[in-house]
């Protein structure tokens, strides 16, 4: 009874000290400066450093919530992370290239595991504007897209937002290439190829401003023949100037479509069966993939080379 009590009271103490609007510190990111200014060109190709410093009564359980404009990302605070700064990485640089010229609020909220919680915000001001260049680069992101076909729900490192911030709205938006990248009304830009395009607004007076926009380490898969042996696919590659498509990376296509655009064959108007990859078997076989399957492991089968199958190749 009596350690339950004391128990009770100690957890009731610790809400009271805790959850004061002084209880935690301002997050802080880690590629800005002393006065919260951060220049995009500064960031690595993997994205932004978070630091959150240790908060007083720091315990075992608590548990953090990051919000950096529409990213979000959270960490349980386990027992050897108590004491010590939390740190989020790879926080998408296309978050801060899209704010470039103005602000981006970056917050997380604690909630603690007596109860309670608490939290804190900090403005970073970002240099540049409409017209600086911008960059997405996706090298490392292991997105894999299908050319003409993106998928309905692009990942967001595939996208960035830069709405037009001068003139009188509405404002209208294009790409000069939209094989390379395409812009709604809102001035969000999801890539679809590597390469280089420019992004317009206009605004309702015809007053317009762009910026140069290049996307890199891009790999989008193109499709090649609909009935080929293995020996053929690997010709078909060489001829477009592609890479034959390895089993895992079907299998990665897979689970950045499904569910939302299978049967994949039907999403792109492609025959009904399976593609042959790069993976030999051996013994005159080789790997196949249905990209209609449920199931991504399942999805893969063995073929005779001499068979006939579609052919799809990787551009990276």
């Amino acid at each position: 009874m009596i350690i339950a009590w004391i128990t009770g009271l100690l957890r009731k103490l610790r809400k009271l000290f805790v959850a004061g609007p002084l209880a935690l510190s301002p997050p802080s990111v880690e590629e800005a400066d002393e006065n919260n200014v951060l220049d995009p060109r500064n960031l690595p190709d993997n994205g932004a450093t978070v630091r959150i410093k240790a908060w007083s009564g720091m315990a075992y359980r608590d548990h953090v919530y990051l919000t950096v404009s529409t990213f979000t990302d959270d960490l349980p605070i386990n027992q050897s992370s108590v004491g010590k700064d939390v740190l989020f990485y790879d926080i998408p640089k296309a978050l801060f290239s899209a704010a470039q010229g103005g602000t981006l609020e970056v917050g997380y909220r604690v909630e603690f595991s007596a109860g309670g919680s608490d939290s804190a915000t900090t403005t970073l001001h970002i240099i540049g504007g409409f017209d600086q260049a911008a960059k997405l680069d996706l090298n490392g992101t292991h997105y894999l897209s299908i050319a003409g076909f993106p998928p309905r729900n692009v990942p967001e490192q595939a996208r960035m937002q830069r709405p037009a911030d001068w003139g009188r709205a509405p404002y209208v938006y294009t790409s000069s290439d939209p094989d390379i990248a395409t812009v709604i009304d809102t001035g969000e830009v999801t890539a679809l190829a590597n390469g280089s395009c420019r992004i317009t607004a206009t605004d309702s007076e015809g007053q317009t401003q762009s910026y140069p926009l290049t996307i890199t380490g891009m790999r989008v898969m193109h499709f090649l023949s609909a009935s080929c042996d293995w020996q053929g696919m690997q010709g078909a590659c060489a001829t477009a100037g592609l890479v034959p498509v390895p089993l895992a990376d079907f299998r990665r296509l897979w689970q950045i479509y499904y569910p939302d655009n299978w049967p994949v064959t039907q999403y792109t108007g492609w025959l009904p069966y399976a593609f042959w990859t790069a993976d030999a078997l051996g013994a005159g076989t080789a790997w196949a993939y249905d990209l209609d399957g449920d199931d991504a492991n399942a999805n893969a089968s063995s073929h005779a080379t001499d068979s006939h199958l579609q052919a799809l190749g990787l551009a990276t």
